[in-house]
């Protein structure tokens, strides 16, 4: 199976909680696969959050009511499970 992947680039500013938005809907259903951490980063957990109009924001959890959390650290590909972001 050949898949078609594509990359963009979010930043979480230092002092800050949140990064910028990445509209899967209008790429081309895109599913989020996976998070590349620099070097540089300082580790911390993230979390995600989704929204269906751009303007109004949840956190994002999973079927067993739990905060989706991912913990990263310096210099890691942290695999997504895509069905979760669909």
């Amino acid at each position: 199976m050949t898949a078609n992947l594509d990359s963009m680039t979010l930043e979480i500013a230092a002092g800050n909680a949140l990064s910028g938005r990445v509209d899967l809907a209008t790429r081309g259903a895109q599913y989020l696969v996976g998070i590349v951490i620099p070097p540089g980063w300082t580790a911390a957990d993230l979390t995600f959050q989704v929204s269906i109009d751009a303007v109004t924001f949840y956190d994002l959890y999973s079927d067993t009511g739990a905060v989706v959390t991912v913990t990263a650290g310096a210099s890691r590909h942290i695999r997504l499970d895509p069905v979760m972001f669909a």
